[in-house]
């Protein structure tokens, strides 16, 4: 029925109201099944649904769009209600209760479970209340991922304190290194010192936990000023160290990635985004030659430490950085292409400095965070002037 007829009344406030607000609606028939999909990626158990939920996302989207081509035509009330019917059809294999014990069992054994450990609380045995606390945090967010759950779960149930992020003269290249996301990020970070870490067994399995340890070390070492040595420092990177393999294993075979939460996960996020970031910091407008030669000098004494491995060098390191610098920024130096070709001619890159160290058998896996944290760490040093290039602070 057309509201605005010719001729006719014309249509209602809510009747006009109807169209965007069924809008939402059909949108959210969509979103519904990818959010199920993405939830379900990360459960074995259910795994198997994700596939059937993506393509039924799909042919909700396309009847859609065939029905608002012709919301007027002699199919449109077909379209619109195999719309609304294919994904309540995907969906409802998925609600609560559709496998599994019944719902009264199983809360008569949580209730049983809960009584039995709150007598032995009273009798100072069992799980503390603050270990009780921490691991309902734990479950909470494993029910329910979010940063914002994962950050509050890791502080041991407090909200973290921000760290204070230092300021710099305007285009200097301190404001440039301390003025990015990465930056922000790890200053609303939890600290490390004093942190409730998870168990490996939760970090294995819960990449908003991934996020909060990455964006932890580097409020770590550019902002707290802990090395990569600190105690607590290296055992959040042993906590992350089962997922970095992982991580480089799926860099190793491209055709898994769809797979896998790639935006979550620790060396994307130390080497794509914070350390490129770092990278462009540093560079400014000076050629890409100049700066090469001065990361070779900082990173060689960086990387100046007992039973480092001889082939991880200042250069190494350096021409990883800015191999991959310009699959991120833009570079327009005189003399920047001539320096990126001479490096092209040396080595690929996969647009990560990381993944590559590794790759070219620089560094092991095992090494991937440490030696990226160490680099960090270096460029934050360098960064810490309010001059607008680093070449004219270091000479």
């Amino acid at each position: 029925m057309l509201l605005s007829a010719p001729g006719g009344p014309g249509a209602s406030w809510y009747g006009n109201a109807h169209d965007p607000i069924s809008g939402l609606i059909y949108a959210s028939l969509i979103l519904a099944q990818l959010a199920l999909a993405r939830r379900f990626r990360r459960d074995p158990g259910w795994r198997a649904r994700r596939p059937w939920l993506l393509a039924g996302a799909a042919a909700t989207g396309l009847l859609l769009i065939a029905y608002a081509a012709a919301v007027t035509g002699p199919a449109a009330a077909i379209l619109q209600r195999a719309a609304v019917t294919l994904p309540q059809a995907a969906v409802a294999p998925s609600r609560p209760g559709s496998c599994g014990a019944p719902a009264d069992s199983v809360r008569s054994d949580s209730v049983g479970k809960a009584s039995r450990k709150k007598g032995q609380r009273r009798q100072g045995a069992g799980q503390s209340r603050a270990d009780f606390e921490l691991r309902h945090s734990f479950a909470r967010l494993e029910a329910n991922p979010s940063p914002a759950l994962a950050a509050h779960a890791w502080g041991g149930g407090s909200k973290p304190e921000h760290a204070a992020i230092p300021t710099w003269p305007d285009d200097s290249a301190g404001d440039r290194f301390f003025n990015t996301r990465g930056t922000a990020d790890a200053a609303e970070a939890p600290p490390i010192v004093g942190a409730t870490l998870p168990a490996p067994e939760e970090m294995a399995a819960t990449s908003e936990l991934w996020v909060v340890a990455t964006n932890a070390l580097v409020r770590a070492v550019v902002l707290d000023g802990l090395t990569v040595y600190h105690p607590a420092v290296s055992t959040v990177i042993a906590l992350l160290e089962p997922v970095v393999k992982q991580e480089l294993a799926y860099y190793a075979d491209e055709t898994t990635w769809d797979e896998y939460p790639e935006s979550d996960v620790p060396l994307r996020l130390l080497g794509d985004e914070v350390l490129m970031d770092a990278t462009w910091a540093i560079a400014g407008d000076d050629s890409l030659a100049s700066v090469l030669a001065l990361l070779e000098r900082r990173l060689d004494t960086a990387f100046d430490t007992p039973g480092r491995p001889a082939s991880l060098t200042g250069r190494a390191a350096a021409e990883a950085l800015i191999r991959a610098f310009p699959d991120h920024f833009e570079c327009r130096a005189p003399g920047d292409e001539a320096c990126l070709e001479r490096l092209r001619a040396t080595g690929r890159t996969s647009s990560n400095p990381l993944c590559d160290l590794v790759r070219d058998k620089v560094i092991a896996p095992e090494d991937a965070l440490p030696v990226g944290l160490t680099i960090l760490a270096a460029l934050a040093d360098l960064a810490r002037t309010s001059a607008f290039s680093v070449l004219d602070a270091s000479t």
